[in-house]
């Protein structure tokens, strides 16, 4: 276990038995002479209770010192620190980093991570083990990783090449790509973007603003309010319910797609090659038929309106919305 404050670590997992290190201390000066009268002045106060590695910097702001560590790669790290830039590579034990006012960068780990920042930036990459992050005012990007859970707000964050993955954020966008598994998102007041993607699971938003390329669902349930939905090229089978903003979804083949809608606009866009059963009906709105598509069923009972189309095979479209217009497009 490490503990230190203004102390940059940069540690590294080696296949040696022994522990290694190097400090490096650098002193900033309008003078040679000054710069010596400082370089006394600061030092690096070090003491190991109870294994743990205790770190104490005599207060010079006029100096910044680093710490870089080769270890066993099959050890484990615990880190606690303040205002420091943390760097670790190569190790397959498990980590645990706690720092404010400061970086955090992970590359190629094994064991279970567990990392928590505030007001710097977090970068991950190549990771077997399970991750988890909680962080605030603090962008994070991930790459080749396992399962992760993230809580965040804020700022940004990035995600590719991702297993199980679950999010909870505020104010903070998301950028996923490369997520094939379990997918839970919440999120508020901000955007999430997901591309290239086969997952199952859940979106939950509000007022946030939600797109999609290329997403392959086994199942996949989007709720949102006050913001648009558009996904292009989706496929498998999924379910959106919208309060207040619009729809927009490109619907391949072999695919199934339920929506409930309230004050929202709808568009519904057909692969040419899509075959089912289609179920549209709106109250207090309007219905749109684009394209020509056989078998239509057009019925109006007062203020609702329904239509209903049978393109041969067994999938299945089916939209309600309220005081909305839906437009469906095939071929």
């Amino acid at each position: 276990m490490i503990e230190g404050k203004h102390l940059n670590l940069i540690i590294e997992g080696w296949d040696g038995k022994e522990i290694e290190g190097k400090l490096i201390k650098r002193i900033y000066a309008h003078s040679k002479e000054e710069a010596e009268r400082l370089e006394k002045d600061a030092k690096l106060e070090k003491k190991l209770l109870n294994g743990t590695l205790q770190f104490k910097l005599k207060p010079n702001f006029s100096s910044e010192f680093g710490l870089a560590l080769k270890i066993p790669f099959r050890s484990s790290v615990k880190i606690y620190s303040e205002h420091s830039d943390i760097e670790l590579s190569g190790i397959e034990g498990s980590v645990v980093v706690e720092n404010s006012h400061g970086d955090i960068k992970v590359r190629d780990g094994e064991g279970d991570q567990f990392l928590r920042n505030s007001h710097g930036d977090i970068e991950i990459k190549n990771l077997q083990g399970n991750l988890k992050i909680f962080s605030h005012h603090t962008s994070i990007y991930t790459e080749n990783i396992g399962n992760a859970e993230i809580e965040a707000s804020f700022e940004e964050v990035v995600v590719k090449n991702s297993k199980n993955l679950k999010i909870i954020t505020k104010q903070s966008p998301l950028e996923l790509s490369g997520i094939h598994g379990e997918l839970e998102i919440k999120n508020s007041h901000s955007k999430v973007f997901i591309a290239h993607s086969s997952l199952r699971g859940k979106i939950e938003g509000e007022h946030v603003e939600i797109m999609g390329e290329e997403i392959h669902s086994e199942e996949l349930q989007i709720s949102n309010s006050y913001e648009p939905i558009t996904l292009k090229g989706f496929s498998g089978n999924g379910k959106i319910l919208s309060r207040h903003g619009e729809v927009e979804i490109e619907v391949k083949k072999e695919s199934n797609v339920e929506m409930d809608c309230r004050y929202s606009d709808i568009i519904v866009k057909l692969d040419m090659e899509w075959k089912g059963n289609i179920s549209l009906e709106t109250l207090h709105g309007e219905i749109e038929s684009l394209g020509q598509m056989e078998g239509i069923k057009v019925k109006e009972l007062g203020s609702r309106k329904s239509i209903f189309a049978d393109l041969g095979g067994n999938n299945t479209i089916k939209v309600k919305t309220t005081y909305g217009k839906i437009t469906i497009e095939g071929e």
